[in-house]
């Protein structure tokens, strides 16, 4: 699950610590992401933080139903393994 989340984890352990401050937080989560962060939410702070769900808005150049990268559809074309494009295009020889 953590892989799933990505980001969302450090945005947990920012909101435990100002939870553990006394603060009272909300943490706004889509339809599609809510079901994973209710269990972290739950287990560590249930009494300072609120999960507010908002429906993910519709955009004609976003594909229907993906709330996250998750959801979005594998490549079919092979990446490249040149070593150009492999090291993100820098150069990993030395100098």
């Amino acid at each position: 699950m953590a892989s799933s989340l990505g980001h969302m984890l450090a945005l947990l352990d920012l909101t435990g610590l100002l939870a553990s401050c006394g603060l009272r937080l909300t943490v706004v989560a889509t339809p599609a992401t809510a079901p994973q962060l209710a269990p972290l939410l739950a287990a560590h702070l249930a009494s300072a933080v609120l999960a507010l769900t908002l429906p993910f808005p519709a955009h004609h150049a976003l594909t229907a139903g993906v709330e996250s990268a998750k959801h979005l559809p594998r490549r079919s074309s092979p990446r490249s393994s040149s070593p150009s494009t492999a090291s993100g295009g820098l150069s990993t020889r030395g100098s």
